[in-house]
Formats: C-alpha cells, structure tokens, sequence
C-alpha cells in the first residue's frame, strides 16, 4: 500500500513542480507546451511502474531529478532567446519624389527641353506635343522630283510649331530639304507648301505653293538666310535648324535659332498633313533630319 502510494503522489508532485518552474520562466508558447508534454510522460511512466518493485523514494527523487534537469535546460534556452534582441527592421530607401508642374503632372524632360527652346524664341509655350520624331534621312533624285516621310500621319492644327535639325547632301543650289506644310491628302492633286532651305545665294528658304498637284512660281515667296544668320551652313554635311511656327495663315521662319520673318501664302490652306522632305533640281539629294518635333499650339 505505500508503494502504491508512493507511485500515485510521484508524478503529481513532478507535475507540480513543473508548472512552478513553467510559471517562473514566462509565458512563452513553446515552453510551456513542452512542460505539459513532460509531465503527460511522467504520469505515464510512473503508472507503467505502478507494479514494479521499485522503492517508492527512490522513484520520487528520480523523477525529480529529471523533470527539473529538463525544465532547467528549457529554462536556459528561453532566457537565450530573451536575450538576443529582436532586429530592427531596416527601413526601405525613400521613394524619389519627382518634381510635379503647376498642374500637379510630372513633365516629360523632352517637353521641358521644348518649352525651353520655344520661350529662347519668344514663342509662347502653351500647347502640347504633337510628336517627337526618330531620325530619318529622305533622298530624292531627277529633276523637280521631291520625297517626303512622316511616321506619323494624319493632319494637325491650324496652330502649331515643327522643327528639325537638317543635315545635307544636295546636287544643286536649288535643291532642297525641308518641310511639307498643310498638306491636304496624299493624292497626286492634293495642296501643301514645300517649306526648303537651299544653298542658292549665301543660303536661303524658299517658301512653293503646289496647289493641286503643281508648283506655282509665281506665288513662291524667298526669305534670304545670310544675313541674318550668318552661322547658316552652306557645305555638304552641313548642319542647320530650322523652326517654322504655324498661325493661321502665316508661317514664321527661324533658322538657327535667328529669326527670318514671316510668310503670308496667297493661296490660304487649312489645317493638313506636315511631312519632311528632299527637293532635287537633277542629281541626288539627300537630308537627314534629327532632333525633330511637332508641338501643337493652343488657339488665342
């Protein structure tokens, strides 16, 4: 009988202990289901013995001993884990905030670069951009024969600004390259104005009326280049800018940055397609054109 009861106080008195020992390390999760999966081991343990001829003492510091070397290595690896600090996490690199215009957009660098030159020219920067144009070379060859290219077609305002470095390689001093203003289709008897920078005199820009299909001269208007802008390139591989500003019924013509003056055709057209363009007046003659935009000013 007190073996029995020795085996039965055994694992109430390790069960005790253990939960002391649990309270006394803290509320951690893992300890404390830890514990309880010991002393369902002891209690198991000690009534698998209950039949055995075991001095109940020597049971009861047995069990002791181990609950409380189990519990003193938990106890010893909560405090640890209490001691290595939980790391600070490292904050994520600040989102660069772009600079927002007066409208609350973020604006292109390119429409920056744009406004920039317009207002250089004393032209007003309202509007927007119609196009920024890959570099394209156009060649033509014969005699009167002209070519144009325009990736983006379709026609444009009445009001708007075109611009282009133009790299050249002509025949002839009347040959051309340029700009196709206005045109009204791409029919062989559509209308426009052939806008060309030539090499005749010291550089000059010819401003063709080709009214259903044919050039008429006797509408055709020169602004002389040299001067004012003595910086104009007459060579081959010469580089020159040309900035045309569409207004209604007059187009005002800078090269190089210097204003020309302005053009008033005889013959008005309406809003039409813009194009780049070659002129040859025999051999070939090739441009290439760069740094090339539309902008599509607001009506006044």
């Amino acid at each position: 009988m007190r073996k029995t009861l020795f085996h039965l106080l055994a694992p109430l008195f390790t069960l005790l202990l253990l939960t002391s020992l649990a309270c006394a390390v803290g509320g951690d999760d893992d300890f404390q289901v830890t514990v309880a999966a010991l002393g369902d081991l002891v209690v198991a343990t000690a009534t698998a013995r209950a039949d055995d001829e075991v001095d109940p003492a020597d049971l009861l510091a047995t069990a002791e001993a181990s609950a409380t070397e189990v519990v003193q290595t938990l106890e010893s690896e909560a405090a640890t884990r209490a001691a290595i600090p939980t790391p600070t996490p490292i904050p994520p690199p600040p989102t660069p905030v772009p600079l927002p215009t007066d409208s609350g957009e973020i604006e292109d660098p390119a429409v920056t670069a744009i406004k920039a030159e317009l207002v250089s020219l004393g032209i007003p920067d309202s509007g927007r951009l119609g196009w920024l144009h890959e570099p394209v070379t156009v060649a033509a060859e014969g005699a009167g024969q002209f070519a144009g290219v325009n990736d983006f077609g379709g026609p444009v305002t009445e009001n708007f600004v075109i611009a282009s470095d133009i790299v050249w390689e002509a025949a002839s001093g009347s040959s051309g390259c340029g700009f196709m203003l206005r045109t009204s289709s791409a029919a062989a008897d559509s209308s426009q104005y052939l806008l060309l920078a030539t090499r005749q005199g010291n550089g000059q820009i010819q401003m063709l009326p080709r009214l259903v299909g044919a050039i008429v001269p006797e509408q055709a208007v020169v602004l002389e280049v040299n001067p004012p802008d003595a910086g104009f390139s007459l060579e081959d591989g010469g580089r020159n800018r040309l900035l045309v500003v569409a207004n209604g019924p007059s187009l005002f013509v800078f090269s190089n940055g210097v204003p020309l003056g302005e053009i008033t055709p005889a013959t008005p057209l309406g809003p039409g397609g813009v194009a780049f363009i070659a002129l040859s007046d025999g051999g070939p003659t090739s441009c290439q054109f760069e740094n090339s935009w539309l902008w599509l000013q607001d009506p006044e």
